[in-house]
């Protein structure tokens, strides 16, 4: 889990399958800065480098459009 997270509010869009990528992200390409979804389903789908996803996680669009994950516990 990244010390600092450079959001300056977090905004929830939804659930995200990381299995099928549906709804489909795109890496280096994740819009606002703080938008995140919580994964519905554990899967391989690669978002800039992060191919490793359980149930629980958040994909959270970082400040300069780049996916990050911070693990469910």
């Amino acid at each position: 889990m990244p010390a600092n997270l450079p959001y300056a509010g977090l905004a929830f869009k939804g659930t995200w399958d990381a299995g099928t990528n549906s709804p489909t992200l795109t890496s280096g390409a994740c819009g606002t800065s703080g938008d995140y979804y919580v994964t519905s389903a554990g899967g391989s789908t690669t978002l800039d480098g992060i191919s490793t996803w359980s149930l629980g996680d958040w994909a959270i669009c970082g400040g300069t459009g780049v996916w990050t994950r911070l693990g469910n516990p």
